[in-house]
């Protein structure tokens, strides 16, 4: 009910061309005949829609990994891709701008700086790391967190990680496509000044697409309600720890350390030695008894062969004398 006292759209309404502009990434205006909602209208409902929607379901479907979720994720990583203790890959998806360029900093690793993150360590061909990695291709920087491939390799070692790094990280090329797919809004400009109005768009397209992962199954970490968090203590931007843990996060050695060490997980994991056939002798003797016995079986077939044509012949003779 409007301020002239007339009764207006239903939230039913508004939410089904909100989703359907997500879906098909019309313009805001191809749904006026259809819906009878003018542009502002359904303009106004997509951005309401999708901030309604972070704030409902952000804490379950857009959470940060805890100790258990990120136990998952290496159980199911190296079980699939043989990689071992990885996080999964990461990758960038541009959404390009109708209006006007926008340029930010990723802040990704904010938490790792600021200490907000779980560290789950472990040993990857004998060497103690601190965290998990993630799989990236060759734009992006020699982080400690990060494992790339080789450009041009030689070493049939190299070949192989190679060929499994790019197998595993078709996981997120295939997830960006799906998700452009389902929601056709990502593949057109964006048509927003403000960047908050395209963040809340973005997440949810994205809580959406989680969402139906876990109806069907196929999501890798269930949520708990009941689990208890363990408090952590950050660190302040600034302070010495907090230089500390970035110049950790951009050691270039770390990264080639890492690398060097999944190469040799990989090879020995993908390539085994042939084995050599043995033999024992007690099966070969009694192989042998076998052959002997089916020599002796077909001996006693020819004898008994023969003793028939001996006995054809008899009875011929017999009827020659008797006539």
């Amino acid at each position: 009910m409007d301020a002239r006292g007339k009764k207006g759209f239903s939230p039913i309404q508004k939410c089904t061309a909100s989703i359907r502009q997500l879906a098909y990434g019309m313009g805001a205006d191809k749904w006026n005949e259809y819906f009878r909602m003018l542009e502002r209208t359904v303009r106004d409902s997509v951005y309401k829609f999708g901030k309604a929607i972070c704030l409902v379901y952000r804490q379950r479907y857009l959470r940060k990994p805890t100790i258990n979720d990120i136990h998952q994720l290496y159980t199911v990583h190296e079980g699939k891709h043989g990689f071992l203790r990885m996080l999964g890959s990461i990758d960038c998806m541009h959404w390009s701008l109708s209006y006007a360029p926008t340029h930010g900093v990723s802040p990704v690793f904010n938490d790792i700086y600021l200490r907000k993150s779980h560290d789950v360590p472990f040993q990857a061909n004998g060497v103690a790391y601190k965290r998990g990695y993630y799989l990236t291709d060759g734009i992006y920087p020699y982080l400690s967190i990060f494992v790339k491939s080789f450009t041009c390799p030689n070493d049939p070692k190299r070949k192989k990680f190679k060929e499994a790094q790019e197998s595993a990280r078709k996981d997120v090329e295939r997830a960006f496509g799906v998700l452009k797919r389902r929601w056709q809004v990502l593949k057109v400009g964006a048509r927003s000044y403000e960047v908050k109005m395209l963040q809340h768009v973005m997440y949810a397209c994205i809580i959406l697409h989680n969402m139906i992962l876990e109806d069907e199954g196929r999501a890798i970490c269930r949520y708990n309600e009941n689990e208890v968090l363990p408090n952590i203590e950050g660190v302040a931007v600034g302070t010495q720890e907090y230089w500390v843990n970035r110049r950790e996060v951009h050691n270039r050695d770390f990264h080639q350390a890492l690398r060097a060490d999944l190469v040799e997980h990989i090879y020995r994991a993908h390539v085994q030695p042939p084995q050599e056939l043995s033999y024992d002798d007690d099966l070969l003797d009694e192989s042998d008894e076998d052959s002997d016995m089916f020599v002796e079986s077909e001996d006693f077939d020819d004898e008994s062969d023969a003793g028939e044509n001996d006995a054809d012949d008899l009875g011929e003779d017999e009827d020659d004398d008797s006539e």
